[in-house]
């Protein structure tokens, strides 16, 4: 198995795990005397499977061309999207998403730049900017450059 095929099938992983819905499950419990109550879980991944993925991001992030670049950063964006009462949908996996971009060269820090804005949490917003800002030191760019690329 070479690069290509690598990039290939790890790209289409990765649409797959942005396109998957977190799927919401309702149950109702009778307490007695008229009381119920209606609890609400929702699951995205089992936590075997989010070591995978992120094995799958730390794999393919040294071999990323533009289409897993995009995909890595939909992923960071499924990962950071707010689940009601519990938070994020898969942070560990957002955050190997996220460094496995700044880890990308230019194409990547620029991908975070583009991902930055359609993440709410704000120390997530605080570790994206921490990765742009120590990649354009590092790229001899200004922060604001690669923002605007």
């Amino acid at each position: 198995v070479g690069p290509a095929a690598v990039r290939q099938h790890s790209a289409q992983w990765l649409a797959l795990l942005a396109t998957m819905p977190v799927v919401e499950t309702a149950q109702t419990i009778d307490y007695g005397h008229g009381t119920t109550r209606t609890y609400t879980s929702y699951l995205y991944l089992q936590e075997a499977n989010v070591a995978v993925a992120k094995g799958l991001v730390w794999t393919v992030a040294p071999l990323a061309d533009d289409e897993v670049r995009h995909q890595l950063a939909e992923l960071a964006v499924k990962c950071y999207r707010k689940i009601p009462g519990q938070g994020p949908v898969a942070v560990a996996l957002g955050n190997a998403c996220l460094l496995a971009l700044s880890q990308n060269g230019l194409p990547g820090v620029s991908a975070l730049a583009r991902v930055r804005p359609k993440i709410k949490q704000s120390n997530t917003q605080e570790l994206i900017v921490g990765y742009i800002t120590s990649a354009s030191q590092t790229l001899g760019v200004s922060p604001a450059e690669i923002e605007d690329m």
